[in-house]
């Protein structure tokens, strides 16, 4: 069954048309090096020439579809690596490319090395193989967003002005970012305190202008065995009104803050997820403040800054090592590589393991979507995907839920950055949008 006509074919056909025009428009503008004919349609790929019997069938051509992963042996056997650690499994993987009309199934040449992952949208360079599978030799990326600098360079101007002018009020240019708050007795203290610093309560040199507080902010723990939504919690409603009661108390009477729910807050659990509703917090002064969705866009300063949490970005890594025809689950060879541990958390203990996490931020910036793997890994809504597609340049790109490092992305534009768990580590994340400077906030 076409899987572009099954329940969630919205999303894929909205995904598909919204990128395939970016793809082509790289390909005509780089005829040099695209130099070969265009299949409209999968359903144009003659059968004859397929299977090898035309003088043609060696010949490259180019065409675009959504790429899906399938593994070729059923997870009863991963069920069963858990009991016995001793029994080996291997899974090799078909690749299949689908378009409105039909799909086919490709290989991809040795010497591929990209990561790839079902639901990304792409081109593809291929020639027919004598098996009836298309060989793809190379990858054709929608690529990343150019930076207009004429237009960026007056912004900065602008907003460097309006610095000088400001600075009498107050005006620093910081951002800060608080992530996994995980709002509970132990931890209200710590952020209250934290909030107010930023604040400039205790010192107005190190004032930020806006606090972006993302979650899980209703979790007891990072391990989230139990959220506000935990079936075992006979206590949900005191827990949700205690922790409402809490955030309400920490946050106190600023209206700077920006808040982003995470997937165990009380949200629709479907990606993006909705923007925590006001009305939880009913005669708050927390209504003040700004409620965004997730993944989230924030403009501040003529900056566009892209938020979202590492769930997104370690499903992605879970297809890491795709070329490997004997490559054990996914899920083991990410334990494996020592970048996940046996819980599914992050493991980044060396700075190194970091490097897996930013080549995951920049393919999200090259296929120019923010959740490729939804809905097939992801929960995600059977919708279009207007918010999910990357139309604009992102000056900053924040993943939270990491320990903190900082990187600039593949094109040298934009910078990306990870924001530590503040339930483990007590620390914020300042950053100075106008320089990209960096300062990290902790309570001891």
């Amino acid at each position: 069954m076409s899987i572009l006509n099954s329940q969630y074919y919205k999303n894929y056909r909205h995904r598909l048309a919204a990128i395939r025009p970016i793809i082509l428009n790289n390909i005509e503008n780089n005829t040099d090096k695209y130099s070969f004919p265009i299949i409209s349609s999968l359903a144009e790929i003659n059968t004859t020439n397929i299977h090898g019997n035309s003088e043609q069938s060696n010949n490259n051509f180019i065409f675009v579809g959504v790429l899906f992963i399938a593994a070729t042996k059923p997870s009863v056997f991963f069920e069963l690596k858990k009991i016995n650690n001793s029994f080996e499994v291997y899974t090799n993987k078909i690749y299949y490319v689908e378009d409105e009309h039909t799909k086919v199934e490709v290989i991809f040449e040795e010497n591929y090395h990209e990561i790839l992952c079902t639901g990304m949208v792409l081109g593809f360079i291929a020639s027919e193989s004598e098996n009836g599978i298309i060989k793809v030799k190379d990858i054709i990326f929608p690529g990343f967003i150019k930076k207009i600098e004429n237009a960026q360079k007056e912004i900065e101007n602008e907003s460097n002005t309006q610095e000088m002018v400001d600075e009498t009020k107050g005006c620093t240019n910081k951002i800060a970012f608080l992530c996994n708050p995980v709002i509970k007795q132990n931890y209200k203290f710590n952020l209250g305190l934290i909030i107010d610093f930023l604040n400039g309560v205790v010192d107005n040199k190190n004032k930020v202008e806006k606090i972006m507080i993302c979650g899980n902010i209703f979790s007891f723990n990072k391990n989230r065995e139990n959220s506000f939504l935990s079936i075992e919690s006979n206590n949900t409603d005191n827990f949700l009104e205690e922790t409402l009661n809490n955030l309400a108390l920490v946050t106190g009477e600023n209206d700077n803050l920006i808040i982003l729910p995470s997937i165990h807050d009380p949200t629709d659990n479907l990606y993006p997820l909705e923007p925590m509703n006001k009305k939880l917090f009913k005669g708050k002064s927390i209504m003040n403040n700004e409620f965004l969705p997730s993944p989230a866009y924030y403009e501040f300063k003529g900056k566009n800054i892209l938020v979202m949490n590492k769930d997104i970005v370690l499903d992605i890594l879970k297809y890491e090592g795709h070329d490997d025809s004997k490559e054990a689950p996914l899920e083991e060879h990410l334990i494996r590589s020592n970048y996940i541990s046996n819980d599914g958390s992050p493991n980044l203990e060396k700075k190194e393991n970091h490097s897996f996490i930013f080549t995951a931020m920049n393919l999200i910036l090259k296929i120019r979507h923010l959740i490729p793997t939804s809905p097939d890994t992801l929960p995600c809504k059977p919708d279009n995907e207007d918010s999910l597609i990357i139309t604009k340049f992102i000056d900053y790109f924040i993943i939270t839920g990491i320990s903190h490092q900082k990187k600039i992305s593949e094109n040298k534009k934009t910078v990306f950055i990870t924001v530590p768990e503040f339930n483990c580590e007590n620390t914020a994340v300042i950053l100075n949008v106008l320089n990209s400077d960096i300062e990290l906030f902790k309570i001891e």
